[in-house]
């Protein structure tokens, strides 16, 4: 999972790209964040969030590293961590980079 701080990094970018921010230059805020993530169907814009969008795609690649024995990546990433199934069993350190 990403970092929680890149995260949020990245969420606040996207608010000031969205109400249209400068650096150290406010301005009035017409649109509640939550409205803009909502769905077309309920009025707003649709935009993801970062983390639950991570979280998804963390969970899926843990469904294909499950259900996919014989592919070449999940067998490189056995190889490398000397995980097999256990995600938590890595004998290899991982740092703050996340390499």
């Amino acid at each position: 999972m990403a970092p929680t701080a890149v995260i949020s990094l990245l969420e606040s970018i996207r608010r000031r790209f969205f109400w249209g921010f400068k650096d150290n230059e406010k301005k009035m805020v017409w649109v509640k964040w939550e409205k803009i993530m909502s769905s077309s169907k309920n009025g707003g814009l649709g935009v993801e969030s970062i983390k639950a969008k991570n979280m998804g795609m963390i969970g899926k690649w843990k469904w294909r590293f499950l259900n996919e024995s014989g592919a070449l990546w999940r067998r490189v990433i056995v190889e490398l961590y000397s995980v097999n199934g256990g995600f938590d069993q890595s004998t290899r350190h991982i740092g703050n980079s996340g390499t």
